[in-house]
């Protein structure tokens, strides 16, 4: 039976570059996160679709549990599901395995080892040989580039030898769709280059799985973000404080404000991962409070009540509406979101004098950023000195 992979297909990107992650990470707990549970449940609506031939929209309302929790498939869902529905679908493929079980073992030498890829389709009629496609659906706001990556490359290494006694492969074309940021990107790599990238990806497993000793923690942005140890890793701690010092904050504005051009360019790439071991270490020292350890000057206290909620909703309805009729209940008009996909199937398009949409604000980004630069014009004329 397969298990959990100690060296995933999911985390590969973040071991390939930090080697010593996977076992600073071993014995702390994944706790997750709404924004993780929500992309389970965006990926088992999109299988079901898959499997069953249906439309997202068909399963509005309907209810997916993941872990504890019952999420709603709402409109907004349906509608990015769709986009990779509708993706999957114009992809020049015959035949197609939904989540697919696929054994890593021979690229991270762990035993039983595997991990599950969205979409493997086959394509066997456009090209002599057939060609492997390997889909992933990424829910989330993040970007992620099908350009090299270690994920899907992974699959791609096992579906091939999978498969190998059915068909012989000779291209494979890697695809990351995330409908929330509208970015559908693919990578064609041929087999014999991907081979090369599977064997100098098993020498850098090797030396993992061989244990923790010799590894060296490498901190980065990509690898530090989601890792559960940040908080407590001493190369992380050492990589943040070389960039800014505890001594640095104070009489911040002052000093801020003594920073030259040079020292913004030098600090802005580094923000994130600081932001990143600063949310970490919070985390790190919650865990151990609740954990039972003491650190000085801090303590566990009871922290805000939720918002309130009717304990029995239909009961509560009863009661109210036998008070105060139709005062029990609130109309809201939907949203032109909304509304357009309720109009879609009857062709309706939406008037764009009824609709308005504020302009997104300026927006500082590292210069690989995809969008244009940004005309700042001044709209007023300079005071001239009598």
């Amino acid at each position: 039976m397969a298990k959990h992979a100690f060296l995933s297909p999911s985390g590969a990107s973040s071991w390939l570059k930090c080697e010593l992650k996977p076992w600073l990470e071993k014995d702390l707990p994944d706790t997750g996160s709404r924004a993780a549970d929500e992309g389970t449940a965006a990926h088992e609506l999109a299988a079901r679709c898959l499997v069953d031939g249906d439309a997202a929209v068909d399963h509005v309302g309907a209810e997916i549990r993941v872990g504890d929790t019952d999420w709603e498939v709402t409109d907004e869902m349906a509608g990015y599901v769709q986009q990779y529905l509708e993706h999957v679908n114009s992809l020049p493929i015959d035949g197609m395995m939904v989540e697919q079980r696929l054994h890593i073992a021979s690229i991270t030498g762990e035993d039983e080892a595997a991990g599950t890829a969205d979409l493997v389709g086959i394509d066997t009629r456009t090209h002599v040989n057939p060609t492997l496609h390997i889909v992933d659906l990424k829910y989330g706001y993040g970007y992620v580039s099908a350009k090299g990556n270690a994920q899907l490359r992974t699959y791609a290494c096992a579906a091939v030898r999978q498969f190998a006694t059915v068909y012989n492969f000779d291209r494979v074309v890697l695809h990351i769709c995330q409908p929330r940021i509208d970015s559908f990107e693919s990578e064609e790599i041929a087999l014999v280059d991907l081979m090369i990238w599977e064997a100098e990806t098993r020498k850098v497993a090797e030396r993992i799985m061989a244990g923790p000793a010799g590894l060296v923690a490498t901190p980065g942005e990509s690898q530090c973000k989601f890792c559960r140890a940040k908080g407590s890793c001493p190369a992380l701690r050492d990589h943040a404080l070389a960039v800014v010092r505890v001594d640095d904050f104070t009489d911040l504005d002052a000093r801020i404000a003594l920073l030259t051009n040079d020292d913004l360019a030098y600090i802005g790439p580094r923000l994130e991962l600081i932001h990143d071991w600063c949310n970490g270490v919070r985390a790190e020292m919650e865990r151990r409070l609740l954990g039972g350890q003491e650190i000085t000057g801090w303590k566990v206290v009871q922290g805000k009540k939720g918002n309130r909620a009717w304990s029995d909703q239909e009961e509560a309805e009863n009661w109210l509406v036998s008070l105060l009729g139709n005062r029990a209940y609130t109309k809201k008009i939907v949203s032109p979101t909304q509304a357009e996909k309720l109009l879609k199937k009857d062709f309706i398009a939406t008037p764009a004098s009824l609709v308005t949409q504020s302009e997104g604000r300026p927006a500082v980004v590292p210069v690989t950023d995809k969008r244009p630069v940004l005309s700042l014009s001044c709209d007023f004329q300079p005071v001239e000195e009598e």
